[in-house]
């Protein structure tokens, strides 16, 4: 028994900065129940336009490297003594807006800054990146950087400590 009238759902997803992905979904009116065809008729119930899978991994690469962020903001915090943070929840909290902060302001002033950045052979990108890290302990509460000396060694061993963490997620 084949369907003849297809209910179809559209959902648009942003996946990234400038590319959507659509989830479109087709019910149909007529369920077949023969157990040959289940593979068939699956595949007309959830019909994805275009990547689900690249979809769902790019949404576990997301999620897996918030979480393994959040997790070396604490690393970060018990290392350094001018970065506290009060719970994983506030590190989660402040990863997510150190990253929001570093894709709007900070990519703004290291475009702006660029011949500085050159012309010191990076130092100026680590003096922002510390800057960043400041920012955003204003705007989350349970997340406290005190100075900017410890901001900027703080941004250095965030970025260290997320490379060997996204390193042993990869391997595991």
């Amino acid at each position: 028994m084949t369907p003849s009238k297809f209910l179809r759902f559209t959902f648009l997803f942003s996946s990234s900065f400038w590319r959507s992905q659509a989830l479109s979904i087709s019910l149909p009116l007529i369920t077949p129940f023969r157990h040959s065809n289940l593979k068939v008729y699956t595949r007309t119930f959830l019909q994805i336009a275009g990547r689900s899978g690249e979809y769902n991994q790019s949404m576990r690469y997301w999620l897996i490297h918030w979480l393994l962020s959040g997790v070396a903001l604490l690393v970060v915090a018990r290392i350094l003594p001018g970065i506290e943070v009060d719970g994983f929840g506030a590190a989660l909290i402040a990863a997510l807006v150190f990253g929001l902060v570093s894709a709007t302001v900070g990519l703004i002033l290291k475009v702006v800054l660029l011949p500085f950045i050159i012309l010191t052979l990076g130092i100026v990108y680590f003096l922002i990146n510390g800057l960043m890290l400041k920012l955003a302990s204003e705007f989350v509460p349970g997340f406290r950087v005190n100075g900017c000396l410890p901001a900027v060694f703080g941004s250095i061993l965030l970025t260290i400590v997320e490379y060997i963490l996204n390193l042993l997620a990869r391997v595991f």
